[in-house]
């Protein structure tokens, strides 16, 4: 039981915050849908749900097979986190920047799969 403490420690913290970033999620959705600072957290939001939902899929079942979705998230991560930026100072970043962190995120996420 000792051994499978830190796969279960994993397993509970993926499962917790994916909660969590489900309920924020829907009561994001729910108050202001319309919003383009809200559809951009909720991009965010979702990035990290697929993430934790990775993590927990790969513990549940044991194997491998679902850790394009961990990856794919993780690439996804610096864009989602430009996005929001971008969103709560109301500044755009330098283009060169857009385009470095897009085409890392492509990159990686291609590498994924």
């Amino acid at each position: 039981m000792i051994a499978a403490a830190n796969v279960l420690t994993d397993l509970y913290l993926s499962i917790a915050a994916l909660i969590g970033l489900t309920i924020l999620h829907g009561t994001l959705i729910k108050r202001a849908a319309d919003d383009l600072l809200v559809r951009r957290l909720v991009f965010g939001l979702r990035v990290g749900m697929m993430l934790f939902a990775g993590r927990a899929l790969i513990v549940l079942t044991g194997g491998m097979g679902f850790r394009f979705m961990v990856l794919l998230a993780a690439a996804l991560v610096p864009l989602a986190a430009l996005i929001v930026a971008e969103g709560l100072l109301r500044r755009h970043a330098p283009s060169w920047a857009k385009w470095v962190i897009g085409g890392g995120a492509a990159f990686f996420g291609f590498t994924a799969f």
